[in-house]
C-alpha cells in the first residue's frame, strides 16, 4: 500500500511499519533529514525522484538506524518526491529544494 505523509510545519510525518517518521526541513537547501522514533525494524530504500519520475538518488535506511540525510544540495531549485519503501509498504512525501 501507498500513502501519503501528512504535513505538519517545515516537517513531514509519516508511519511505515509501525514506526514514526519525520522528514525536515521541507524547503530544504543541502540535505533532507529522515529520522524514526525508534530503530527501524527492517531495511528501508529511500529513492528522491523528479516531477518526471526520473530516480535521482537512492540510499538505504539500514535496520538499527535512527536517521539518514540525504543531499539535495546539487539539484536545482523545485519540487522532488522522496519515496521510501520496505517489501510490504510504502510512503512517498514531496519535497521542496530551495
Amino acid at each position: 500500500a501507498i500513502r501519503a505523509f501528512t504535513t505538519e510545519g517545515v516537517n513531514a510525518v509519516g508511519n511505515i511499519e509501525g514506526i514514526v517518521l519525520n522528514i525536515f526541513p521541507n524547503p530544504a537547501k543541502e540535505f533532507v533529514r529522515v529520522s524514526t522514533t525508534e530503530p527501524m525494524p527492517i531495511s528501508a530504500s529511500l529513492t528522491l525522484f523528479s516531477t518526471t519520475g526520473q530516480s535521482l538518488l537512492e540510499r538505504q535506511f539500514p535496520v538499527g538506524a535512527t536517521n539518514i540525510a540525504l543531499p539535495v544540495g546539487n539539484l536545482p531549485t523545485g519540487v522532488y518526491f522522496l519515496k521510501m519503501a520496505t517489501e510490504r509498504e510504502s510512503l512517498v512525501q514531496k519535497i521542496i529544494v530551495e
